[in-house]
């Protein structure tokens, strides 16, 4: 008998949009999070404007989206 081979299962639609339904759900609740550890940071170190909130929420937007390139690339 011969391996059976298996066919790479193409994804439904449905599937790929509830796939991607929950990154603006994600997104939000990444910058909420840099957001607070920013300020956080923030105060502990008393800066006179809130540097490190902002690198935080840009890192994060840099995160995310290299992550979702990185996603949509594999699919």
């Amino acid at each position: 008998m011969a391996p059976q081979q298996h066919k790479p299962r193409k994804k439904s639609s449905s599937h790929i949009a509830l796939q991607y339904a929950g990154l603006g759900f994600e997104l939000l609740v990444l910058i909420l999070i840099a957001t607070w550890i920013g300020q956080k940071l923030d105060a502990k170190y008393e800066t006179s404007d809130p540097y490190i909130t902002i690198g935080m929420v840009l890192l994060s937007f840099a995160l995310f989206f290299y992550r979702l390139i990185k996603q949509v690339s594999r699919d």
